[in-house]
């Protein structure tokens, strides 16, 4: 046979392994994915000594624990019912912090403001609303920080979650993105939890109630734990208004579970 001859039958080999390593690559893409989309057999059952999580992960796999013997929630839904309630629990979380931020922004700079009218002339008035100014500043700096914590906690649960092939790589996304990444970008907020600092953000409007005291004018602020629905003895906990229970962890009690 001629080396002429042989041209086409080469041409077809070599057709023939390039077709065969694009199908091994493509099974091997399919096979990630579907193992992305794939939870472990474990996922469905709820497990509170999970190495790894914080109190917040831990209070959330009690809850499936008990909803799961009180027949509230199906064993098969287990899975989902974990990434729905962490899902819910970090956009409360964020939405808080944000609302807490617009806060501290009010009150700095009512305070400057009343600090300004103080400095002027002897004004007991502007003294007094400088104290309340600076009562609210405080307050919204803390629950800020209650808030933030959570963000960090619910990270963590979904990196442990993730590892522990509880969750796919698309569950882990949806947990951890941001959930209203406008407002928190407007704030200072990375999509890696950092922050540019409690004074970034727009200059809110000044008003003030008849009584004189600060209030803001551009929101209402966070909502109490107690405009939930749920247990006094869990005040320090959000619940959800609607079924199933999705609780905040007291904010003193971030450690991680042995």
């Amino acid at each position: 046979m001629l080396k002429s001859d042989l041209l086409p039958f080469k041409i077809f080999v070599v057709f023939l392994i390039l077709n065969l390593l694009g199908l091994a690559a493509s099974m091997d893409k399919a096979g990630i994915e579907q193992a992305n989309q794939r939870p472990s057999p474990k996922a469905n059952t709820p497990n509170p000594s999970l190495k790894g999580l914080t109190n917040v992960g831990v209070l959330h796999e009690e809850n499936l624990e008990r909803d799961l013997k009180s027949g509230k929630v199906k064993q098969e839904d287990v899975s989902r019912q974990r990434v729905n309630r962490l899902w819910d629990h970090k956009r409360q979380a964020e939405k808080g912090r944000n609302e807490n931020h617009k806060d501290i922004l009010f009150f700095k700079q009512k305070m400057r403001k009343e600090e300004n009218r103080a400095g002027r002339r002897s004004d007991d008035i502007a003294n007094k609303r400088y104290l309340q100014a600076k009562k609210g500043y405080e307050s919204a700096r803390g629950q800020r920080g209650f808030h933030q914590g959570h963000l960090e906690d619910v990270h963590i649960d979904a990196k442990v979650h993730r590892d522990e092939g509880n969750f796919s790589q698309k569950d882990f996304h949806t947990i951890t993105k941001m959930e209203y990444p406008h407002e928190s970008h407007e704030l200072g907020y990375h999509s890696d939890g950092r922050s540019n600092g409690s004074s970034f953000g727009p200059t809110p409007s000044l008003t003030s109630s008849s009584s004189g005291s600060p209030h803001l004018s551009s929101h209402h602020g966070s909502p109490s734990p107690s405009s939930h629905h749920g247990s006094p003895s869990l005040s320090n906990r959000y619940r959800s208004p609607s079924p199933p229970r999705r609780l905040y962890a007291s904010s003193s009690s971030r450690s991680r579970s042995p």
